[in-house]
């Protein structure tokens, strides 16, 4: 079977299943899947989505490429809940299609709330914001990626002070930590009565100050009192919304 139309006949037949049938069901062209099944000739992709759509049990992977099942093993396709208190997401998962509470889900995934440096104008509301963050967009990522015990945020930065490693607009994943677990060197998102900063950090402990240095050199250095800072992120990684240019590879390729 090396087309998608001939692996949908062996399905039909497999399970018994008339064309015709499905050409009512589905609202299909009368004769039309009948027709393509005996020709072997591929099916639009609007009607092929209905027919993977309508048996949940059909692997759309062995459909669209013939590796893998043709079917879901009947086991791990469980059933919805008819009664319960929490909502009920069903999604793909495993390749499997299985039903989760929103509990179960939430333990599955990381939801990390965005917040804009622009929109939020500085430190003040950004500290009000981060104090309610169910309604704010947000990005959500499998578990083994993030811990879901830890309350990250995303925060989306503006300007070219931390070029070329930080780009303007790029989203930082931050999580707020002791300010006795600065490390030199390290990128921080420090807090201060008037002034959201990402910069990287040399802590003074003996006199109680840090060092902010910006990565981009056209930026002065300057230091800022222990006393001063209000909270203290640490960047733990970053999603760009675009690649910088590169002009020379090495000496031999040029672009």
């Amino acid at each position: 079977m090396n087309s998608v139309i001939e692996r949908i006949g062996h399905f039909l037949e497999v399970r018994n299943y008339p064309p015709t049938r499905l050409e009512a069901e589905l609202g299909l062209s009368n004769g039309s899947l009948s027709k393509s099944i005996k020709t072997r000739k591929n099916i639009g992709s609007e009607s092929l989505a209905k027919i993977v759509n309508k048996f949940e049990e059909l692997n759309p992977q062995w459909i669209l490429t013939g590796k893998g099942e043709m079917l879901f093993q009947k086991e791990v396709i469980a059933e919805k809940p008819e009664k319960t208190e929490e909502q009920i997401i069903p999604i793909a998962y495993e390749g499997k299609i299985k039903y989760f509470t929103k509990s179960e889900f939430n333990q599955l995934n990381v939801r990390i709330p965005i917040i804009d440096s622009v929109s939020e104008a500085g430190a003040p509301q950004f500290l009000e914001k981060i104090k309610e963050t169910d309604d704010l967009p947000a990005f959500t990522f499998p578990a083994g990626m993030f811990s879901n015990k830890i309350k990250y945020l995303a925060l989306q930065v503006y300007g070219d002070g931390m070029t070329p490693g930080i780009q303007n607009g790029d989203c930082l994943i931050i999580r707020e930590i002791d300010r006795s677990s600065i490390r030199a060197g390290h990128v921080y998102v420090i807090v201060t009565d008037d002034v959201l900063a990402v910069k990287r950090v040399k802590p003074f402990k003996e006199e109680q100050k840090l060092l902010c240095i910006s990565d981009n050199a056209y930026y002065d250095s300057y230091e800022e009192l222990y006393d001063n800072v209000i909270k203290t992120f640490a960047v733990e990684c970053k999603i760009s919304y675009s690649f910088s240019l590169i002009e020379k590879l090495d000496k031999k390729r040029d672009f």
